[in-house]
């Protein structure tokens, strides 16, 4: 239920418009009082309906289940960024060039969390943490989130905060070639579509999302854009694009902006950024290199050891039922 906050009449009491114009009080618990008071709009999940005075009361019981997500806004204060998929958090380095700090970076895997948080040195926290600091006001940025990509805890958090833009590197196995290709039916491809998912209801300004150029060609991937314009999320630009030399391996990626429905855009910003390609030669960032951005995995690590595969990895090269989908046509 998407509702426009009127005015506070006590605390943890607000006056609201639910969306279709039906006018009802919300009531939230008193540690979120300030929040809301600061908010315009909000969206509900799983609140408890009462009748009382020719009134619709919607109380919002988190211990029952209850989601709240307080919609971002320019007029609330700054606006904050977030990544989400962190790994070694590839899309903050790059903001961080940009001199922009993300809020938080949210990361599934608990050893990866921690070297994540070891490269910003900064603490690995839960998302009911990240939450409670959140409401507190006692967070620093940028903090590594150990959870999920679509726990609404996290994106409750989000909405306190103000993010804005996420930006995000979904699983890729699951879109490419030279993988299995299962799309959404695998759970690591039903992620990225619950994210789309998540990213509408919290009306999401801008969702910034990395992946494999096979994922246009994927049978699911139409599937994918339809039901996420379905929940506000509209694909605004797409595209594969070549990247910056500074690994060994060099894969295209593709790149996709979603914007909410709600968002005005004008004709000349798209097109402009359209025309836009970080790996273009007249467009230089300062970085990445491998000295500058060099990762040592584990976190605890003393030294470095060399990644020579083994013989029984090489043998593995000269076998015909391991050659990917798109490959196998072309070779004898």
């Amino acid at each position: 239920m998407a509702c426009e906050i009127l005015e506070r009449c006590g605390e943890g009491v607000f006056n609201i418009q639910i969306e279709g114009g039906t006018c009802g009080i919300l009531h939230v618990p008193s540690e979120w009082d300030q929040h809301v008071h600061q908010s315009f709009k909000a969206t509900v999940f799983d609140f408890q309906v009462a009748w009382q005075s020719d009134k619709i009361h919607i109380h919002v019981c988190f211990e029952k289940g209850s989601v709240l997500f307080l919609q971002s806004s320019l007029r609330r204060g700054p606006a904050r960024v977030a990544e989400l998929f962190g790994g070694i958090s590839g899309w903050s380095h790059a903001m961080h060039e940009c001199n922009v700090t993300p809020v938080a970076i949210v990361e599934k895997d608990h050893g990866t969390a921690q070297v994540c948080a070891e490269t910003w040195k900064c603490e690995v926290i839960s998302p009911t943490v990240f939450l409670q600091r959140a409401l507190s006001g006692d967070l620093m940025s940028p903090i590594v989130v150990e959870g999920s990509a679509v726990d609404p805890t996290v994106w409750m958090a989000f909405g306190i905060l103000n993010v804005t833009t996420v930006l995000a590197s979904p699983p890729c196995p699951p879109w490419s070639s030279a993988g299995v290709e299962k799309g959404l039916k695998s759970e690591d491809g039903k992620v990225l579509s619950d994210l789309l998912l998540k990213a509408g209801h919290f009306h999401l300004t801008a969702l910034l999302i990395e992946n494999v150029p096979g994922i246009v060609s994927h049978a699911d991937y139409q599937v994918l854009l339809a039901n996420a314009a379905l929940h506000g999320m509209q694909l605004i630009l797409a595209g594969v694009h070549n990247i910056s030399r500074c690994l060994p391996v060099y894969r295209d990626r593709w790149l996709a902006t979603f914007v909410h429905s709600s968002v005005p855009l004008a004709d000349f910003d798209v097109q402009a950024a359209a025309r836009l390609s970080l790996a273009s030669e007249g467009f230089s960032l300062p970085g990445p290199s491998l000295v500058a951005s060099d990762c040592i995995l584990p976190a605890n690590a003393s030294g470095r050891d060399h990644l020579i595969p083994s013989h029984e990895v090489l043998a593995m090269l000269s076998r015909s039922d391991m050659i990917p989908k798109w490959m196998a046509d072309k070779i004898n």
